[in-house]
């Protein structure tokens, strides 16, 4: 994949009960044919020797253990700590980069105002519906269709920064719930970069989504929980209102209106697909509300108790 002395870009992937998956990604990101040098690195952020297995299956590919478990911001972290490369790229174990993937990334961070560039996530598992609604709502406003600028929020399984930037900014915060990291990185970056977050439709990847409802609704409702301990793009008033349990009901559907509103937005013709997604969408919207009146609830505890 290139000289040591002269990487390009670093790619890095945690991996942390994603073993069966990894070797897909990897195979996705080690094709890539980019005519500069680059490195992969996958962290192993649980002691999981299937993880190693897998990795020593490719040439070239790097494999850095962590003595503890990690969650996925703190491990993308401890990659770069090792990352040779002058921009870092990172991308989910359960996810697979599409074809131009890396070109595209390092395109996009050639723009001297993009400070954190991202690109379409779209569906891995075909015919998992489950995981369709999964993607959906964490990724409605991402469509390959959608057009190259601005963007308020890239998610971390497809995201790029130069190594000098990411550093600056901190790296990615640990929030103890393995979810919200990436949201909280592309504030603080737009907090000092103002508009420098960049979307690239050629930078594409696959997620597989979750597959159960135990893990699908679970997930949801701890983002919304991570929404509310964390401020998420959220006002003081919603924080105030999402504490009363009258409130989820219209949560839920002030988030469906977002992602019907983003369909229509981003995805033409193609939002009939969330349409007939809404069965499975809804409950999933439902456990994000319960989620962010929880966090609402201990946020307000805590901070009373300080007080």
């Amino acid at each position: 994949m290139g000289s040591a002395d002269a990487v390009e870009v670093t790619v890095v992937i945690p991996c942390r009960g994603h073993a069966p998956m990894l070797a897909a990604c990897v195979r996705s990101v080690t094709a890539q044919p980019p005519p500069w040098a680059y490195e992969v690195i996958v962290v192993d952020s649980a002691s999981d020797d299937d993880v190693a297995r897998v990795t020593n299956q490719f040439e070239g590919v790097r494999l850095v253990r962590s003595a503890e478990p990690l969650f996925a911001g703190p491990a993308r972290n401890l990659g770069v700590e090792h990352a040779r490369g002058r921009c870092v790229a990172f991308i989910d174990a359960d996810c697979v980069a599409e074809k131009g993937w890396l070109e595209a990334a390092h395109g996009a961070l050639g723009d001297e105002a993009a400070r954190l560039v991202g690109g379409p996530v779209g569906d891995l598992l075909h015919g998992q519906w489950i995981a369709a609604a999964d993607n959906l709502l964490q990724f409605v406003d991402l469509p390959v269709s959608r057009s190259p600028g601005r963007a308020r929020h890239l998610p971390s399984c497809n995201m790029a920064m130069r190594t000098a930037d990411f550093l600056a900014v901190g790296r990615f915060p640990d929030t103890h719930l393995n979810v919200g990291e990436d949201v909280l990185l592309c504030n603080t970056v737009l907090s000092r970069w103002r508009e420098s977050l960049r979307f690239a439709p050629a930078m594409a990847v696959r997620h597989s989504g979750r597959t159960t409802w135990r893990e699908y609704l679970g997930h949801h409702r701890l983002f919304g929980y991570a929404r509310a301990m964390n401020g998420l793009h959220v006002r003081p008033w919603h924080l105030s209102w999402g504490r009363h349990a009258v409130m989820v009901p219209l949560m839920t559907l002030k988030r469906l209106g977002y992602v019907l509103l983003s369909g229509v937005r981003y995805r033409g013709w193609g939002g009939w697909r969330i349409m007939a997604l809404l069965p499975l969408t809804l409950p999933g919207l439902w456990s994000s509300a319960l989620g962010f009146h929880r966090g609402c609830r201990e946020r307000t505890r805590r901070s009373e108790a300080r007080s």
